[in-house]
């Protein structure tokens, strides 16, 4: 009880590699195939398929949901094959879990709230969002430490009311991420309090300064031109989008001023202007056809990048933050150290008094073993998920620049064979 009900349309035992998920949807575009990759090595299945929105509900209520359809043979789910119904919000809960849960890890990102577009229901901007959603889940089952949480197969599993109970009883993503901006400001302050503590201490017992690595410190460097430059490679992409609509639109009513020219005209000259209207026509609609194909093909992945290069930010704060909380657990610990030094030197102190300090000193000692143990974890985790981002953004980008080379020459060639015909 408690999850999804579709029919077990097959048992794990007798599934094989291949397949097309559920058999009930188109197969995805190029791009959105990249991402469903599963781990080398793993020799199990993990493929989501986003289908069917739909919308729910009128005015500022209203919402669009999605089909999410699984196709596992992980041991840990009860089925082979299932869907559920999901919508926005859900996507966004679960990027917010992951992140909160997998301390160190890259998770992949979701698309970003168009409140105008949303309302609107514009088809293609549920489609974009559509795609982009099923890129997210089969980007987080492709990670070999995601695909693996408790948290996406209550995702991908619990039916409404069991998914109604558990996902939203309690503090969702959104509110975790204010929750952490929060905590920055304040320990922060915590430190400067610290800092101000630590001048009257000068028997340090621990280290409250860590020095950065270089090579990290390069890498923080590199991320920022990263996103910058994917950011305005993104503006550009969508640019030139524009312009290749705009370019379909004013040749479709260029082919229609033609044909009306034509027919104003008798014999050979009239047919030839309404063959040139017509060949425009048709062209603009190859063109239009062209650009989504851009739109989904190039502009999609380029904005993808960008969001992820915004993820590898996030786990970067976070490293900031353990980093900050070890110094700050440092500075405690020296500060009650230098307490009981002064306690000890004095004479006639309370033995009450200072059993209560190196109660103190113990709590902050076990605190700073435990931040210590945090900053480390991060750290080491950090340096694989980075290594894992640069080779995964080295395929995908070199896949999407090279398709993107060969489409571009595939539409000039199609450009030239309309008006050599």
């Amino acid at each position: 009880a408690g999850f999804a009900q579709q029919s077990p349309v097959a048992d794990k035992r007798e599934m094989t590699g291949g397949g097309n998920g559920t058999g009930n949807t188109s197969p995805p575009p190029p791009y959105e195939s990249i991402a469903n990759v599963q781990p080398q090595g793993t020799g199990s299945i993990l493929e989501i398929n986003v289908s069917d929105p739909v919308k729910q509900g009128e005015g500022m209520q209203a919402y669009v949901s999605y089909r999410v359809s699984t196709r596992t043979d992980l041991p840990s789910y009860r089925w082979a094959e299932f869907s559920v119904i999901r919508r926005f919000r859900d996507f966004a809960w679960l990027q917010g879990r992951l992140m909160e849960r997998n301390a160190g890890v890259i998770v992949p990102p979701v698309p970003e709230k168009n409140v105008v577009a949303k309302y609107s229901f514009n088809a293609e901007f549920i489609e974009r969002r559509r795609a982009a959603l099923e890129v997210f889940l089969n980007r987080c089952a492709a990670h070999p430490a995601l695909r693996q949480s408790a948290d996406l197969q209550l995702f991908l599993e619990a039916n409404e009311e069991v998914w109604a109970a558990e996902a939203h009883n309690g503090a969702g993503g959104a509110v975790d991420k204010k929750v952490n901006r929060l905590g920055l400001s304040l320990k922060s302050l915590g430190q400067s309090i610290s800092k101000t503590l630590h001048l009257s201490t000068p028997d340090a017992s621990v280290e409250t300064t860590l020095k950065e690595d270089p090579e990290y410190e390069r890498t923080k460097a590199y991320i920022r031109s990263l996103q910058t430059h994917l950011d305005d490679a993104h503006r550009e992409a969508a640019a030139l989008i524009k312009q290749q609509k705009e370019q379909a639109e004013s040749l479709a009513r260029f082919g229609t001023s033609i044909i009306l020219l034509g027919n104003t005209e008798s014999g050979k000259l009239g047919s030839a202007f309404a063959e040139l209207g017509n060949q425009a026509d048709s062209l603009s609609v190859d063109l239009n056809r062209y650009a989504e194909g851009t739109a989904r093909d190039f502009e999609a992945p380029l904005k993808e990048w960008a969001l992820t290069v915004g993820s590898v930010k996030k786990v970067m704060d976070a490293r900031a933050m353990a980093r900050l909380e070890l110094e700050t657990a440092a500075q405690s610990v020296n500060a009650r150290s230098g307490k009981l030094k002064r306690l000890q030197a004095t004479v006639n102190t309370p033995r009450d008094k200072v059993t209560g300090v190196e109660r103190d000193l113990q709590d902050a000692n076990r605190k700073h073993d435990a931040a210590k143990e945090h900053y480390e974890y991060i750290m080491s985790q950090m340096s694989k998920e980075l290594a894992r981002f640069q080779e995964q953004k080295a395929i995908d980008l070199a896949t999407v620049l090279s398709n993107f080379t060969k489409a571009q020459a595939s539409n000039c060639r199609m450009v030239a064979d309309a008006w050599g015909a």
